[in-house]
Order: structure tokens, then C-alpha cells, then sequence
């Protein structure tokens, strides 16, 4: 089976100039565990719910731009690939979610949870 198949196309982005307080509330309202931050159609980090919890530790304020918290290396994958191997990918990575990206731009994003229900249908 490819990413393809089960890939969530619906995305949602912040700003880099976003505060991170508007990303918490997408999150929260959206029961979302990440956004990507993009600018002009690309893809310039990923930020997650933990991303925020580490700089609520950090005491950075919430007023502050998403651009000082964020992901800058961004881990992707082509929708062609076999979910097996996104599955790999997010193991030997240590993460939950990856970008679908064709021919330059992001189609959706897969998660491991979209992979686990994928193996249970």
C-alpha cells in the first residue's frame, strides 16, 4: 500500500510570523498535534504540540513568533512510497507525522496514527 491511499490531504499552516499562542488555538480547535509553518506555499518547519510545551518550560512568551520554536529540517515523504517505509521513517526518526510532498509541493501529511488505522482496516 502507498501513502497515497491513506495520506490526510486537509492542511494546516501558520505564518512564521504566527504567534505561537495562534498556533496552540488551530491545534486546539482543530484536535490537531501539528502545523506546518509555511511561507508563500512552502514549507518552512513543522511545529508540535510538544514544541510548545517545551517553550512554555523555556518561559518564551506565547506572543512570540513561531519562527523561534519551530522545525526547520523537515522530514518528508513522496506519496509513491510504500507505507511500510513512511512507517520506517517515523521510527528510525522519532516522529509522528511527515509531510507529503509531490513534485515540490505538500499534498498532506501522514501520520502514524493514519498508519496504524491503515493496517487495522
Amino acid at each position: 500500500m502507498e501513502v497515497i491511499s491513506i495520506v490526510n490531504r486537509k492542511i494546516h499552516s501558520v505564518k512564521p510570523e504566527s504567534t505561537i499562542q495562534e498556533a496552540s488555538d488551530l491545534m486546539t480547535k482543530e484536535n490537531i498535534g501539528a502545523v506546518l509553518v509555511m511561507k508563500d506555499d512552502i514549507i518552512r518547519g513543522i511545529l508540535t504540540e510538544k514544541d510548545i510545551l517545551k517553550a512554555i518550560q523555556k518561559n518564551i512568551p506565547l506572543n512570540s513568533s513561531v519562527k523561534k520554536i519551530l522545525h526547520e529540517e523537515i522530514i518528508q515523504v513522496d506519496p509513491y512510497v510504500s507505507v511500510e517505509k513512511a512507517a520506517k521513517i517515523m521510527i528510525e526518526k522519532d516522529i509522528r507525522r511527515l509531510p507529503v510532498i509531490s513534485n515540490g509541493a505538500c499534498i498532506g501529511i501522514i501520520t502514524m496514527k493514519d498508519i496504524v488505522k491503515s493496517l487495522l482496516r
